[in-house]
């Protein structure tokens, strides 16, 4: 595991299994993950529910090829 600070409400946590090729990077803000890159599957998934400017500003800083705005978030379905 390894963590990254964007900023001072903002991480991100990046995961692998060491038995496999599985890995994953977390954005946290505000201590509530928001969403998840999962490598395997070479997407994004959405792990809350809300919204906001912030939010999407840290994911587009944690993860800048997700381009992500209010539109593409709430297309997403929530994991």
């Amino acid at each position: 595991m390894k963590i990254k600070t964007i900023n001072n409400h903002c991480t991100v946590v990046y995961t692998q299994d060491r038995n496999s090729d599985t890995y994953s990077a977390t954005v946290f803000s505000y201590d509530t993950p928001v969403i998840r890159y999962n490598g395997v599957a070479g997407r994004f998934e959405r792990l809350w529910s809300g919204w906001s400017a912030t939010t999407q500003r840290d994911i587009n800083k944690a993860f800048p090829m997700a381009n992500m705005t209010k539109k593409k978030w709430n297309e997403m379905e929530v994991m």
